[in-house]
């Protein structure tokens, strides 16, 4: 498709889930063999300053929620790390390592290889030492010469895979096998999400017009004719044709959702009886939706996952991989249109008990995705959230897919901990108790925040400690200790309780 559209694509190439987002100037965009995406990215080939080309060399590695702007140049097996950004006109040298945004700019962990010297001279400083830290000039690079074709440096365990057929352990299925269960998938969700509102319009025509024994059953919560005669006489009808009489009873005890159609003659019903009945009966079929929804998510999940453990599962020894793109097209049963069923159970209890269900280890009184998620959890049997803690629309990624070498790590956040708006942690982050990660900040592999300390920035640094006691108290408590607390010093400024 990418080719079809003007751009220039190698061989091998891993798409994620979520493609990138590409403003349209595919004509400018050259992507080489075993290149890696992560999901989320956005490569723009054109801003308000410039229109240039973006060009990814074999082997590169854009991680998930990436901006790449117009010229830059990703090196031969250069990895820009998740949450990152390239400047413009930046040039990230092969084999080298780029992490954050600090300033419109990612931060150097790795100053690479040197494996680029045939069609670029790194830049040096006054010393005459290479610089490093500082991504160079993409308009220094002799485009014509830059790596685009594989070779074995740049071979992924995908490509071994998918394209060479050297998995191990397990069978790789073949593209036709993989398009038709996605069919499938997606015939009977649309179907699934279809029956619903079909069932309710025919279970409130049975509501209304049906004098089987569910109607029967019916009679007894409804006013029937005789009901209405009984109640209010014989001047409750004021001379109405039997065919024209308003069933409605004068008195506000004798209220009805709609009325029935005992005798089955084509009464006509308001506007306002047919959609009370449908309504009513949309709240049943709508409630097996919900049923059956997380009957054959869980089952997928737990057919095809089992409980996740920590360690390494590459596409060519580990058949993870694959059974985890089964299991996300199965799951997407849950999405209704650009809707998703998660997101009506934000912030609620039923979220931890979703979570918990699929192998989290979910404390109590927790605030999990109050503002929605973009992804909700993707590895929870790996996640580790103590009480009171909260989660905004954060992520908490167990997973990492650096130069197509998949790993799965334990993250742990303790009690009354906070991920704000857009924040993110990575694969074996520890927050310890209280601690606060802020908006679109993210913790990186490996890094412990604190007890009770503040994190800000991409990659996040500590910003300061607070000595308060925790503002959290769980609601069981309050009542025992309202009166005990009293005009208590909160020692964090000038906030007082």
């Amino acid at each position: 498709m990418y080719r079809l559209l003007g751009a220039k694509v190698g061989k091998r190439v891993f798409w994620p889930g979520n493609q990138p987002i590409v403003n349209g100037a595919f004509d400018l965009l050259e992507i080489g063999d075993d290149a890696v995406f992560g999901s989320r990215s956005t490569l723009l080939c054109a801003s308000t300053e410039r229109c240039d080309k973006i060009i990814l060399c074999a082997g590169a590695n854009v991680s998930d929620n990436c901006v790449v702007l117009p010229g830059t140049v990703v090196g031969k097996n250069a990895v820009l790390g998740s949450n990152s950004i390239s400047r413009q006109g930046a040039y990230l040298p092969a084999g080298s390592v780029w992490f954050g945004n600090a300033g419109g700019e990612s931060s150097c962990l790795e100053s690479g290889d040197g494996n680029d010297a045939e069609y670029y001279q790194p830049m040096a400083n006054e010393s005459g030492n290479m610089a490093t830290g500082i991504a160079s000039e993409s308009k220094d690079v002799d485009a014509t010469r830059l790596p685009m074709t594989g070779d074995e440096s740049t071979l992924r365990p995908f490509g071994k895979a998918v394209y060479k057929g050297k998995a191990k352990g397990y069978i790789v299925l073949p593209v036709a096998m993989i398009v038709l269960y996605t069919w499938i998938n997606r015939i009977f969700a649309c179907v699934f999400h279809t029956l619903p509102l079909l069932g309710a319009v025919q279970l409130g025509a049975v509501l209304l017009y049906s004098d089987d024994p569910l109607s029967q059953t019916w009679r007894r919560f409804t006013w029937s004719r005789e009901d209405y005669l009984e109640a209010s006489g014989h001047d409750f009808y004021h001379g109405y044709d039997d065919d024209t009489i308003d069933y409605r009873p004068w008195n506000e005890d004798s209220f009805l959702w709609f009325e029935r159609d005992f005798d089955n003659d084509g009464h006509h019903h308001s506007f306002l009886s047919v959609f009370m009945a449908v309504w009513t009966a949309f709240l049943v079929t709508h409630a097996f939706r919900i049923v059956g929804w997380l009957i054959i998510e869980l089952s997928a999940k737990w057919a095809f996952m089992g409980r996740r453990k920590s360690g390494r599962y590459n596409y060519d020894t580990s058949s993870y991989a694959q059974r985890w793109e089964l299991y996300q097209v199965t799951a997407k049963i849950r999405k209704i249109s650009r809707l998703n069923l998660l997101q009506f159970l934000s912030g609620t209890p039923y979220m931890n008990w979703y979570f918990r269900w699929n192998g989290g280890h979910i404390g109590k009184n927790c605030c999990l995705y109050p503002s929605g998620a973009d992804p909700f959890m993707p590895e929870p049997d790996l996640v580790t959230i103590g009480n009171g803690s909260i989660v905004d629309c954060a992520s908490i990624v167990a997973h990492l897919n650096t130069r197509g070498n998949f790993e799965l790590a334990p993250i742990t956040i303790e009690n009354n901990c906070t991920l704000r708006t857009h924040s993110r942690v990575q694969q074996g982050v520890h927050m310890e108790t209280g601690s606060m990660l802020l908006e679109k900040s993210i913790a990186m592999t490996g890094e412990v925040l604190d007890e009770k300390s503040v994190w800000q920035g991409g990659p996040a640094t500590l910003w300061f400690r607070s000595k308060a006691a925790s503002l959290y108290m769980p609601p069981d408590l309050i009542a025992g200790k309202v009166d005990k607390l009293g005009e208590q010093e909160i020692e964090m400024g000038s906030l007082r309780k």
